[in-house]
């Protein structure tokens, strides 16, 4: 190839290499996990729930291009901590630890009152308050592995308590077989989950119950979290579209 093409040929893929980078540092990546009705993948490949069409709307009210990826709650952590592009994740609760290493929109979601899943029996009667659910000696209440929970119920697992708490990678379905099956009492959950498993067909032959717990009336403010090599301005764009487009 003669000297003069061979450095168009160069200039113009080192001209659509740049665009390339460009495109991609303006690109927010999404980063899900599956746990319905707040974020899952349909039968089509589509990203739904609560928290996909609220952080959608955002993106779009703010004309900021962004792309859904699915990635394991751990990881999802490490991408925020360690990222090189735009990476951020919607639905999470507040951490100081997590302020060190990432921004924290303005709230995109409140969630309702945490509730019980148990065996119909015997746990049959409506639990007591959460203090006393986590004093019951002996039992054993099962919780998602590297999630925060309920702002309450973080502040009582600092403490000392006579129940064993264990938890698991497992994602709900699975955590309700155990429960079933009796491998664990009990667990704790958000109500929009309880409300969602309860609503499918299968949940009619099952041997759980939901119950609420009396006096528990916190409603944790949900957001999203970014990577802080995600510039200022964008996160600006984010704060004011959520100001727009959703409701306090």
């Amino acid at each position: 190839m003669p000297p003069l093409n061979l450095f168009v040929l160069l200039f113009f893929c080192g001209a659509a290499s740049a665009q390339g980078v460009k495109a991609d540092n303006g690109t927010i990546t999404l980063h899900y996990y599956n746990r319905p009705p707040f974020l899952y993948q349909d039968a089509a490949g589509h990203v739904k729930g609560i928290l996909a069409e609220r952080a959608e709307k955002v993106m779009q009210q703010a004309g900021i291009h962004y792309r859904w990826e699915n990635t394991p709650v751990t990881r999802i952590l490490y991408h925020l901590e360690h990222s090189k592009r735009h990476d951020c994740a919607p639905g999470w609760y507040f951490s100081a630890e997590r302020e060190k290493f990432a921004w924290y929109s303005k709230p995109v979601y409140r969630d309702l009152p945490v509730v019980v899943i148990s065996r119909a029996q015997p746990f049959s009667a409506a639990p007591g308050n959460l203090a006393s659910i986590l004093n019951t000696p002996g039992v054993r209440i099962l919780l998602k592995r590297g999630l925060l929970h309920n702002s309450e119920l973080q502040e009582q697992l600092r403490k000392p308590m006579a129940a064993k708490i264990e938890t698991t990678v497992a994602e709900m379905p699975v955590m309700l077989g155990m429960i079933e099956n009796g491998r664990a009492d009990l667990t704790i959950v958000t109500q929009e989950e309880a409300s969602y498993y309860a609503s499918l067909p299968q949940w009619s032959g099952r041997q759980l119950k939901i119950s609420k717990i009396p006096g528990l009336n916190t409603a944790d403010a949900r957001y999203i979290l970014c990577s802080k090599t995600v510039p200022a301005e964008l996160m600006q764009k984010i704060n004011t579209a959520i100001d727009k487009v959703l409701l306090p």
